[in-house]
């Protein structure tokens, strides 16, 4: 797309996804006032449809290491996850539901423009018994593209922006405080789209207490009260997505490899609205793109703190990765 053309779009296109957002926003708080879900505490233990949850994540300025040193990038995210709806109860269900997030990457001593980046799934969550095991897992197909494409998509969009992503885990039989743990996965943790196994342990005595140990995302869950509830997490925080060049008049994709340690602690404001406030370390990062003048930038950048806020409604599991199971 030229840039005459491109700035004709950007009013449409961004009173449309204004609008589309705002109504969507709209729908999902009509949903979460008029649906009956208990209150009571082993109800708000599980996660699960209807929900809004709404995060937004600042990683500081970071160096790059060499051979572009002296070089910096700042991360900003913004992600909206919604449940709509749940077919069947705790035990077998299949829910249905949104993710979206807003990436910016911000460079300093970089020869190219700050960079957009979006993605958009689907996911379609599942949960069943198999004997003596739960099952549970999504399907996610979705788009992960800049905002030139994103804004336009049906016209611009191409079969290298769309991706589906999926993960499938397996519990061993719940007749004990622990658990087994073995599965599968396909997404863009690490930095491009991977097929990885899920392997661990899972330590589960009560609704208030869960620790997962496992490959490669482990938590620590504690419900301290009523109101209050600590989380903490190691997890692949990378991504990948199709970017067209209007400059370059090319396309490439534009990598991110990380991981995140991250805590939560969260507050229960009312009995379907809650606060998660967050600290965490970034490390393993390392960014892979294209900048304006066609030159590669493929480096390692310092590891860095950032921090997070956000706001659940309903029973909105905490976001974090591309791992959209509760």
């Amino acid at each position: 797309m030229s840039p005459s053309r491109l700035s004709k779009h950007l009013p449409v296109a961004n009173k449309r996804l204004g609008a589309a957002a705002f109504w969507l926003l709209v729908l999902q708080l009509l949903v979460l006032c008029s649906a009956a879900v208990a209150d009571d505490e082993e109800e708000m233990a599980v996660s699960g449809p209807p929900y809004l949850a709404i995060s937004s994540t600042t990683v500081p300025n970071a160096s790059f290491e060499s051979p572009q040193s002296g070089s910096e990038i700042e991360t900003a995210e913004f992600r909206v996850s919604a449940g709509f709806y749940r077919f069947g109860d705790e035990s077998a269900n299949i829910d249905i539901g949104l993710d979206y997030q807003y990436t910016r990457y911000r460079y300093d001593g970089i020869n190219g423009r700050n960079r957009d980046l979006h993605w958009l799934q689907l996911p379609v969550g599942f949960a069943t018994p198999a004997g003596l095991w739960q099952i549970s897992g999504f399907v996610a197909p979705g788009v992960f593209t800049s905002s030139n494409v994103f804004q336009d998509l049906f016209d611009e969009g191409s079969s290298d922006d769309f991706s589906v992503n999926g993960r499938l885990e397996a519990l061993s039989p719940l007749k004990s405080s622990m658990h087994w743990l073995a599965g599968v996965a396909y997404d863009r943790s690490f930095g491009e789209p991977n097929v990885y196994p899920v392997a661990g342990v899972v330590y589960w005595p009560s609704d208030n207490l869960r620790l997962r140990i496992a490959f490669p995302d482990s938590e620590f869950r504690y419900r301290a009260s009523q109101r209050q509830s600590w989380t903490a997490r190691v997890f692949p925080a990378g991504s990948e997505w199709h970017v067209v060049s209007d400059e370059l008049a090319t396309d490439f994709d534009y990598s991110a490899e990380a991981w995140r340690a991250q805590v939560w602690w969260s507050y229960g404001m009312r009995p379907k609205l809650f606060l998660d406030l967050s600290l965490g370390y970034e490390f393993g990062r390392h960014f892979d793109f294209i900048d304006d003048t066609g030159t590669r930038i493929d480096t390692d950048v310092e590891d860095q703190f950032f921090f997070a806020f956000g706001l659940r409604f309903g029973r909105a599991p905490i976001l974090y990765g591309q791992q959209l199971n509760p």
